[in-house]
């Protein structure tokens, strides 16, 4: 229509574009200044948003959506697991690097992130200790009791530490000054199954073991 356009937001064209959902109105001046008005209600939808940050503590990696625009988030954490959520939680087996990917959409979009995450056990730390020339610990899988075996090189303080997936330190001992092969028992007490780490303290040198309780 020829004339003169008024709308809402202050604009004299014949079309406006709008980036938030509210209601427009316009005042429409023909040639003949015959004026009519109309209002219409727009609706935006964001394009999803794949923006994330991870928080990683021993083997558990937490992930969290930043800009929360998408209306369906799906988590695939690079092992076969995959969960749903803007946020989400997830224990891996074992150390390693894995390519995570979150994948956002909604009506309009689909937007799909590949980002790596490397859980760990401690800092990257092995079972292997200068100060002892054999570490074993069996029997391993095991129902929450089982022996450590160690052969030391010299004389040393020896302590311990049953840290779970999350970091959480839920048995420690001090075992003293210990020399030549030794044989300790550890009892979790009904801990539940799952994998947990045996940090070892030989001289002031850590290691750690992998445990599995059934």
């Amino acid at each position: 229509i020829q004339g003169s356009y008024a709308w809402s937001t202050g604009s004299t064209n014949q079309t406006i574009l709008v980036d938030s959902t509210d209601s427009y109105s316009v005042v429409v001046t023909d040639q003949f200044g015959c004026v009519s008005a109309d209002t219409t209600e727009a609706v935006v939808i964001e394009l999803p948003d794949t923006t994330y940050t991870t928080n990683t503590s021993y083997l558990t990696v937490e992930f969290f959506s930043t800009n929360q625009t998408g209306v369906n988030y799906v988590w695939d954490f690079g092992d076969g697991n995959s969960a749903t959520g803007p946020d989400a939680y997830h224990v891996y087996d074992w150390k390693g690097e894995f390519v995570a990917t979150l994948t956002a959409y909604n009506d309009c979009d689909t937007i799909t992130t590949e980002f790596y995450v490397f859980p760990d056990i401690i800092d990257g730390i092995d079972g292997i200790n200068s100060n002892a020339s054999d570490i074993s610990v069996f029997p391993n899988p095991n129902n929450g009791i089982f022996n450590v075996q160690l052969t030391l090189n010299a004389q040393a303080e020896v302590s311990y530490e049953v840290i779970d997936v999350q970091g959480r330190a839920i048995q420690t001992s001090n075992l003293g000054t210990l020399s030549g092969t030794v044989l300790q028992e550890v009892n979790l007490d009904n801990v539940a199954s799952g994998i947990y780490m045996l940090k070892l303290v030989i001289a002031g040198e850590p290691s750690v073991q992998r445990i599995t309780v059934k």
